[in-house]
């Protein structure tokens, strides 16, 4: 019996150490994971958490104890442990304040009977590899958005280049019909109308092209009301007839540094969201300007404002309104870029941008920017009146036989002798057979685009040959590259084609002058 117990002691103190190892050995592997661990009881509540997990969230194992799981996540992203193993990724909120993302692997524990005695989870902080996937979505956003608006400029040039020869033929017929009836016929009168009509679609042409056009950012010293009134020409013909636009502009004049391209980008920002936010209902926008200061510190600046009564913004909304890609509007209705990219060109012009929005009521950006004093007035040169022609010979080569016939009729009309092309090719073989005798070409005009020759490939040809002899190249889209591009190749004269009416005649004067000198002034081409 003696020997039995002895031996019964032996063994139990054995397994008692055995067991001792074993919790000292299991404590150290929980101690010094490097993983959160987090378990919870049948309740949902914390009953144990590692120190890492301690460390992970800024808490101590005592102001965890005991707290629910949804205490410790962010407003958005509730805890709801279910039954069974699962793996998710949960947006925790430190004590501090800040986000922690991390996997949570959740497995279920058991008592002795086997039954559910809680959840056992595993808690990984991913929130790195959080922010380099935000980092990267935000640089292919930027990339994609930088693409559109790329894709935007081309098919705005595009456009251009086929509405300006419209338009061009259009004003130049206008012109020509003009010229040629007496004063007081009825005629007249409508021919006005088509006249101030193609001009106003030109500007309207212009203004998109300018809007559509990446450049780097020029701040020139201009006054701003005629800034405001552009792109308020340009939204009335963008926003819908169910939308009613508003102006308030002061009589004082106000000149701040601006960008004019940016910042019309600005308004037709704030009024495009304006409109969103009407939501296809009927509606108010204002634009005003005036000298202000702001919160009533400080001094005057000038203040540009839109006001609008859509849906309106609640507080939290409003606090994030300029965040990069934050948006309300639904998957595919906007990028999030919009006032974003308006806050920044705000702060590039020096100036700041405040929001007021109230749910239901409507929402109203407030815009303030440095006074600049005006340049000093130039005043005009006298404006002289075109020479007309004496029979010089212009050769004119354009594919668009609408324009041909009006440019040559223009042309005549100033006392030019004109010979009409409408092939490049046959244009370059009559040049190549010589330029002599009586037939022989004065100055030659060539459109841009053309199929089989460019207006620059024969312009080139012709500098090649005939040195001496003045070409003018037009286009309805006269892009920078294209300007650049002439420059090195020597063509000293381009023409925007939608100014052929008020334009060609004086250039076309001005190349034959440069020709009689007898050493060319070397200077850089003319931008008509």
């Amino acid at each position: 019996l003696a020997t039995a117990r002895e031996r019964a002691v032996a063994a139990a103190r054995q397994m008692t150490r055995q067991l001792r190892d074993g919790a000292e050995r299991y404590r150290r592997i929980v101690e010094t994971a490097n993983e959160g661990i987090w378990m919870v009881d049948t309740q949902g509540r914390t009953s144990f958490t590692n120190p890492k997990l301690q460390q992970m969230l800024g808490y101590t194992a005592e102001q965890m104890q005991g707290r629910r799981l949804s205490d410790f996540t962010a407003a958005a992203d509730p805890a709801a442990l279910q039954e069974g193993p699962q793996q998710s990724q949960v947006r925790f909120r430190r004590r501090d304040g800040s986000e922690l993302w991390a996997t949570f692997s959740t497995s279920e524990l058991h008592d002795a009977d086997g039954q559910r005695a809680g959840v056992l989870a595993m808690v990984t902080d991913i929130t790195d590899r959080k922010q380099s996937e935000a980092n990267r979505a935000v640089l292919e956003a930027q990339l994609r958005q930088s693409q559109k608006m790329e894709a935007i400029g081309t098919l705005a040039g595009g456009i251009a280049h086929d509405f300006n020869n419209i338009l061009a033929a259009v004003l130049g017929n206008v012109g020509l019909a003009h010229e040629s009836l007496p004063q007081g016929h009825p005629a007249l009168e409508r021919l006005a109308q088509i006249r101030a009509a193609s001009e106003r679609a030109r500007n309207l042409v212009q203004q998109i092209v300018t809007f559509s056009r990446q450049q780097p950012q020029q701040l020139v010293v201009q006054p701003l009301r005629p800034l405001l009134e552009e792109t308020v020409a340009l939204l009335r013909s963008t926003l819908p007839t169910l939308v009613e636009l508003e102006t308030r502009y002061t009589d004082t004049p106000i000149h701040i540094g601006a960008d004019a391209t940016q910042f019309q980008q600005v308004l037709m920002n704030l009024c495009t969201n304006a409109w969103h936010a009407m939501k296809g209902s009927t509606g108010r926008i204002v634009i005003g300007l005036d000298v202000a200061t702001p919160d009533g510190q400080g001094l005057p600046q000038a203040h540009v404002w839109v006001d609008d009564n859509g849906s309106g913004m609640d507080e939290a909304t409003r606090q994030r309104v300029f965040e990069p890609f934050f948006t309300t509007k639904a998957v595919g209705k906007g990028t999030g870029l919009g006032l974003s990219v308006v806050h920044g060109i705000v702060t590039s012009h020096g100036g700041t941008i405040t929001v007021h929005s109230v749910p239901d009521k409507g929402s109203r950006f407030d815009l303030y920017f440095p006074l600049a004093d005006p340049p000093t007035a130039v005043l005009p040169e006298p404006v002289e009146q075109t020479p007309r022609g004496h029979g010089e010979h212009v050769l004119y080569v354009d594919d668009d036989l609408v324009m041909v016939v009006m440019v040559e009729g223009l042309l005549q009309q100033w006392g030019y002798r004109v010979t009409c092309v409408s092939e490049p090719l046959k244009a370059m073989d009559r040049l190549l057979a010589g330029n002599e005798g009586p037939d022989a070409v004065d100055l030659i005009v060539t459109d841009f685009n053309m199929p089989d020759l460019s207006g620059l490939d024969l312009a080139r040809a012709v500098a090649s040959l005939y040195p001496r002899l003045p070409v003018i190249v037009t286009s309805g889209y006269m892009a920078e590259g294209l300007r650049n591009e002439a420059l090195r190749d020597g063509v000293r004269y381009l023409l925007q084609k939608e100014y052929t009416l008020e334009q060609l005649p004086a250039l076309v004067h001005e190349a034959l002058q440069a020709q009689r000198e007898p050493d060319p002034p070397d200077e850089e081409a003319s931008h008509a």
